[in-house]
This record gives C-alpha cells, structure tokens and sequence, in this order.
C-alpha cells in the first residue's frame, strides 16, 4: 500500500513540473513578443498618402497662423455690443428650441480708420438683426462644431464688409478693400 501511495505522489508531481514549465514558457513567449513589438520590429514606413495628408495639414496650420499675423497692423477691435450696457454678449436660442449659445465677437480693423469704425457704429442695429438670425438658425451641434466656429468667423468678416457700400469704398483710404481685418470670438458657451 506504500508503493502505491508513492506512485500516485510521484504522478502528482510530474504533473506539477510540466505545468510549471508550461507558464514558463508562456512568460517567455509573451516578453519575447513584447520585446519584438515594441523594440525589434521594422519601423513601418509611411505611404505618401499618408505624408500628403500631413503636409497639407501642417500647411493648414502655417496658413491659419500666417492669417493671423499679417491682419491689422496696429489693430481697433470694435465690440459687435456696448460691454458696458449690454454685457457685450449675445444670448440666441438655437433652432432646436431647448439650447440657448452665448457669443462675445470683436471685429478687427486698423486703429487709423476712424471713418470705418464710425461707419458700422452707426449700423449696430443691422449688425445685431444680422448676428442673431445667423445663429437662431443653427442647431446645438453645428454651433458647437470647431470647424464651423472658423466657418462662423470667415462668414461674420464677408457679412460685416458687405456692409459697407460702394460709395464708402470708393473713398476708403485705408489698407486692402475690406476694413474688417478678421472676427475674434472671445466668448462661446452653449447651454
């Protein structure tokens, strides 16, 4: 009966050492493949699809910041709304009914254009009508949108030169055909 008891221990523990050697290997095989992966493995080279498509981002980008510097030399920001009786936001309600976005937006123009400023501070009421009817159409997820947000700026500038009429651009003196420079939002929060 002591033969058998030890047959059956020594069963036991072949076992063990065989499954012992089993998570062994299974550790090596997983750091090997780790090691691989992340330190041995070829550098996957990019397509020049893939080189196109950041180039033409990263020229985005150099455009965006070349816009920004070569605007108004020596800037005036008219504010679209008197900060100090009004708050210098507009409050809209969105198409949707249940959202309302509060906007802050600046007009950049050059300082020496005193004719131009004076020009759209006497158009404040069409500025105003023109700003909330624009953005009463929208909905919560296009008004939010980063994209749209420079969309929004690039129609605020050709809606604000539009303004202006032939006749006081035909006497304009200052720089470019367009007095508005450029639209800084300085305020957008949707609630």
């Amino acid at each position: 009966m002591a033969e058998e008891e030890s047959e059956d221990g020594g069963k036991g523990g072949g076992k063990k050492l065989i499954i012992i050697i089993f998570i062994v290997l299974l550790l090596l095989g997983g750091g090997g493949a780790a090691a691989w992966f992340l330190y041995l493995a070829p550098q996957e080279k990019e397509t020049p699809k893939e080189n196109a498509a950041q180039e033409e981002l990263l020229q985005e980008e150099r455009e965006r910041a070349s816009n920004v510097l070569e605007k108004a030399k020596d800037p005036y920001y008219f504010q679209f709304r008197d900060s100090k009786t009004e708050g210098g936001d507009y409050v809209i309600s969105l198409m949707d009914g249940k959202h309302f976005l509060r906007v802050k937006m600046v007009a950049e123009m050059e300082a020496g254009e005193e004719d131009a400023h004076r020009y759209l501070e006497k158009r404040r009421p069409l500025i105003d009508d023109m700003i909330i009817s624009y953005f009463a159409s929208m909905d919560s997820t296009t008004a939010q949108s980063p994209e749209n947000i420079e969309r929004i700026k690039k129609q605020m500038k050709k809606k604000l030169n539009a303004l202006y009429d032939q006749d006081f651009l035909k006497d304009y003196p200052g720089k470019g055909k367009n007095p508005v420079k450029r639209i800084l939002i300085t305020k957008i929060i949707l609630n």
